[in-house]
């Protein structure tokens, strides 16, 4: 198995769904859809943890595509004025949870795509290597108890998409057994 640094979630995703079959799309879409809401918090909370710039910076960049894929942006991409939700910066362990939780179901969607070779492949990918890079930008800043209830998070993601899909299974594998060796470590 790669280490986590060495881990291209996009060629992960396409060695999987050229092993596996076509499984059912609206298993992975389920979920809450994101939001530019969710993406401006996850942009503004990884900013006051200190993660790096590009990592922010893509964050903004989902922000942007979101509003534009609602129709909310100019033809120079600039923001049209939106309010967005006041909040306070959660601990970093929440966000890491948060974000687990939606980089499970994001995955698994964008494979899911890839393999069924839809537009919106690309877009889903970005999406879900936005939410595994915060991921594993925010796991060695937890403690160690912090990152049990991280990995709890990711397995209780699996199970809600249907544990047992041979996809869903790989990518479990793949991308998220490293985070418990890690861990174990």
């Amino acid at each position: 198995m790669r280490p986590l640094r060495d881990l291209s979630l996009r060629s992960v995703l396409l060695e999987l769904t050229s092993t596996s079959g076509p499984e059912k799309v609206a298993r992975a879409t389920a979920a809450r859809p994101p939001s530019p809401f969710t993406y401006r918090r996850l942009r503004e909370e990884l900013e006051a943890h200190g993660a790096p710039v590009d990592l922010v910076a893509a964050a903004r960049r989902a922000e942007i595509e979101e509003l534009e894929r609602l129709g909310g942006v100019t033809a120079r991409g600039d923001a049209l004025p939106w309010k967005a939700p006041q909040h306070e910066v959660r601990h970093l362990v929440v966000v890491a949870v948060e974000t687990a939780e939606g980089c499970v179901a994001a995955s698994y969607e964008a494979a899911l795509l890839l393999a069924a070779g839809d537009e919106d492949a690309e877009l889903a990918c970005r999406r879900a290597d936005l939410a595994y890079r915060a991921l594993l930008w925010a796991w060695p800043n937890l403690a160690v108890g912090e990152q049990r209830v991280v990995a709890a998070a990711v397995a209780r993601a699996v199970d809600r998409l249907g544990r047992g899909a041979p996809l869903l299974d790989a990518l479990a594998r793949r991308l998220y057994a490293p985070l418990a060796a890690a861990m174990a470590a």
